[in-house]
């Protein structure tokens, strides 16, 4: 780790019983070098050169142990250096060796410098780099939501940290933004995080360098309270507008101040309008946006099964949202369906959902904008009748002769299976991506979507060189961490994604040098070394080449190397692009790839090098070309079903 000592790091209170994981670091310049190197031929193995790229994966031990001896009660402040006992890659993990601060825990790797935060505190850890992390043990006392908030400083713009919870992500990633220098510390947060009672691992892991931390607290979230003062009795069917009290962050989540629409309760920021409803209310809740939210106390009569129902408008195509009961989500993502106007509501929701009896908090979450809510109805789901008995068979007639085989139905796309569902909506650094580039915003809003109406635009001017490691060769790349690829030993996926190849798009000439471009890649944690899969554009094609088992592969005349090829590259066509994947670095692997519903790969055996994972990125990434170079990707879909991800029957 290199050290950069006006970084520092302090992780504060968290209670019940978790070990949390907090990522620490030190380094002499803000650089993130991936190394990764550059694809290679199908036909030809030795012509594979390095250019490096990759990205540093924290490792969790279950085997550490609380540093006073006993573990941290939550909710509480706790001060960084007093992460748990156990060492490197136990109780932390440093890039670098030594601590560099040389205060406090000075047999340990942690950089610990004396504390300058105006609030006091005795110590900070120094300077997070990207993959480090710290761990905790807590206690928490009871079961709930929790803010966790994280006392951090930075200098720059580009850090960023994610928590989890006994090796769950349960914050995702959230940036820590420039606080205007390494002495100026101030609080970070993610709200109403859910945790139960007893002892866990808590883990802050550093998603992206530098950042300073004092301290970390784990305090309860402030409850909300019924509107009418009683919660909303269940099975029924209530309004929109009578959300919970306790404002913002409590009872609703709203990206704009104010009551936009200045209808009913003025005071509050959700929009509200007069409802053009025929059949339903006063008023409607306004232009849900993404990530927006709305909180309901209820009270449920029996156990059973329901069926849990928005009715909702959107002249648009692109609507999500999906529903939560104390902090859990039980319908998963739902679309909301062009209803052909903003007046014209329709019921939209997902049957059959276990309600046990009593108090709940329910949310409704907008995963995807817009759409316009005037009420909610929870009720009980209807039993299906017993079939009736067939009548008597007719008397037998000749066959007729047996019509022409019909063509496969289409497939019926689920939404339930969803779990991660990115379509570039607001800007290329939706759903947790984060740009790779020369100059920042090379990555744009494109006006062309495979499933709705925007994609993302990746683009290459000529000398955009030494990005990220990428040595003489040009890249303009996406990147997300692998929580959110999920991409673990023993993980089995389905994914979609779709790309673009427009006018100004140049397929690698044939020539003296080999010229190559990655589009899309699963990149592993380690430090060097061939993708565990990508696509790549070569001189004779697009195709598909992955690696993985005990060796790192350099190129495909190493062991562990699969591939296919594809085709040659079509302009302004769309490649509708399925996998199917179990990660793993055994013989029980597997990695199947169709192209427009045709399968185009069957490879069975690694498909993870060995103690190693993969994170998901969206590339332009070539050897010089002279040009100008643009690719289009739109619709990255993790599911786990075929139905999930395909639009097309899959041969």
């Amino acid at each position: 780790m290199m050290k950069l000592f006006h970084r520092v790091l302090s992780l504060c209170a968290l209670a019940g019983a978790i070990v949390l994981v907090a990522a620490c670091g030190d380094g002499a310049t803000p650089t993130t070098v991936d190394t990764q190197v550059a694809p290679a031929s199908v036909d030809d193995p030795a012509s594979a050169a390095t250019a490096p790229d990759v990205r540093t994966a924290a490792v969790t031990s279950a085997a550490s142990t609380p540093y006073s001896g006993t573990p941290i009660a939550v909710p509480a402040t706790i001060a960084a250096e007093a992460f748990d006992r156990g060492g490197e890659g136990v109780a932390y993990h440093d890039n670098v060796k030594g601590n560099a601060g040389g205060q406090y825990r000075i047999s340990d790797d942690v950089d610990i410098i004396v504390s300058y935060d105006s609030t006091g505190g005795g110590y900070v850890v120094n300077n997070f780099e990207t993959g480090e992390w710290l761990a905790y043990t807590i206690s928490v006392a009871t079961t709930g939501q929790y803010d966790i908030d994280v006392r951090a400083s930075s200098a720059f713009s580009t850090g960023a940290f994610h928590i989890e919870i006994d090796g769950r992500d349960v914050t995702g990633r959230v940036a820590v933004p420039n606080t205007g220098g390494w002495a100026a510390f101030q609080w970070v947060s993610r709200k109403r995080v859910p945790l139960t009672a007893g002892q866990h691992v808590l883990k802050l892991v550093a998603d992206q360098q530098y950042f300073n931390l004092h301290s970390i607290r784990a305090l309860a979230a402030p409850a909300p309270t019924p509107y009418s003062g009683t919660p909303i009795a269940v099975p029924g069917t209530f309004e929109a507008e009578n959300f919970d009290r306790g404002g913002e962050g409590v009872a609703y989540h709203d990206l704009v101040p104010g009551n936009a629409g200045g209808q009913y309760r003025t005071s509050e920021d959700v929009d509200i309008i007069a409802s053009s409803d025929p059949s339903d209310g006063s008023y409607a809740v306004n232009n849900f946006q993404t990530g927006e939210w709305l909180t309901y106390s209820i009270n449920v009569a029996t156990s059973a099964q329901y069926n849990i129902e928005l009715r909702a408008s959107s002249a648009l195509s692109t609507g999500a949202f999906h529903v939560e009961i104390d902090g859990k989500d039980v319908t998963g993502r739902i679309a909301v369906p062009n209803s052909s106007s903003w007046s014209k509501f329709q019921w939209i929701g997902k049957p059959g959902v276990a309600l046990s009896a009593g108090k709940h908090l329910l949310k409704i979450v907008a995963d995807q904008q817009y759409f316009d809510l005037t009420a909610v109805r929870v009720i009980a789901t209807a039993s299906t009748p017993a079939p009736l008995p067939p009548p008597p068979p007719p008397a037998p007639a000749p066959p007729p002769p047996p019509p022409p085989p019909a063509p496969p139905p289409p497939p019926v796309l689920d939404p339930s299976t969803v779990l991660f569902n990115c379509t570039f909506v607001s800007s290329a650094t939706d759903c947790g991506f984060f740009e790779q580039a020369k100059v920042g915003g090379r990555a744009s809003i494109a006006g062309i979507g495979r499933d709705g109406l925007t994609a993302v635009r990746l683009h290459t001017e000529p000398g955009d060189s030494n990005v990220y490691g990428s040595g003489t060769s040009e890249r303009d790349d996406l990147s997300t961490s692998q929580s959110a690829t999920d991409c673990y030993q023993g993980r089995e996926q389905w994914w979609a994604h779709s790309i673009l190849f427009p006018d100004d798009y140049v397929v690698p000439p044939a020539g003296a040098t080999w010229n190559w471009g990655v589009l899309l890649d699963f990149h592993h944690t380690g430090s060097t070394g061939q993708a565990n899969f990508q696509i790549v554009s070569l001189p004779t094609g697009l195709a598909f080449q992955g690696f993985g088992g005990a060796t790192v592969a350099n190129s495909p005349s190493d062991p562990g190397f699969y591939g296919a090829s594809i085709g040659p590259v079509a302009k302004n066509v769309w490649y509708d692009f399925v996998y199917h994947v179990k990660w793993s670095s055994g013989n029980d692997g597997f990695f199947y790839a169709w192209v427009n519903g045709v399968r185009k790969l069957a490879h069975t055996g690694p498909t993870l090098y060995t103690g190693m994972g993969c994170y998901l990125k969206l590339a332009n990434y070539h050897t010089p070309l002279g040009k100008s170079v643009s690719v289009i990707h739109d619709r990255v879909i993790r599911a786990t079903s075929a139905p999930g991800v395909a639009l097309v029957p899959l041969q």
